[in-house]
């Protein structure tokens, strides 16, 4: 079984992409009380994936909720081509969060091959997932 998306969007860099988010409790305190801080049992912060990098997981699950096949739990390989210019170690984060989250693969953890390409003289990325078939078949 054998699959080939174009993305039509940016794919963030998931490594890159993390902004840091107040409690709103907390943040209507501190406008109150800047001069002392007191220490609280909730968390005060908490460090997580951008709205970009959510928006596009969502957007992306959906992509592949619609075109993909289901590859259940079997082992897949993953083929990434791009002519982005940011680095190439921060596409396949949310590119494979976003297929798991689609519920064509059980876990990414299934993914036993990534392969990443430069292609120059285009923008766009594209996407192929295939299932790698078991030895002796």
């Amino acid at each position: 079984m054998k699959i080939s998306l174009d993305i039509p969007w940016n794919v963030p860099s998931k490594k890159n992409g993390y902004e840091v988010r107040f409690n709103r409790n907390f943040w209507d305190e501190i406008s109150r009380i800047a001069a002392t801080f007191r220490r609280s049992r909730q968390k005060t912060y908490w460090i997580g994936p951008s709205k970009t990098v959510k928006d596009f997981e969502k957007n992306m699950a959906v992509y592949f909720a619609c075109a993909c096949p289901d590859f259940g739990s079997r082992p897949v390989s993953v083929n990434i081509a791009t002519g982005q210019r940011n680095d190439v170690d921060n596409l396949p984060g949310a590119i494979l969060d976003a297929l798991q989250a689609s519920g064509k693969i059980k876990n990414d953890r299934q993914v036993e091959v990534v392969i990443i390409r430069r292609v120059g003289g285009k923008k766009d990325t594209t996407v192929g997932v295939e299932t790698i078939l078991e030895r002796g078949s």
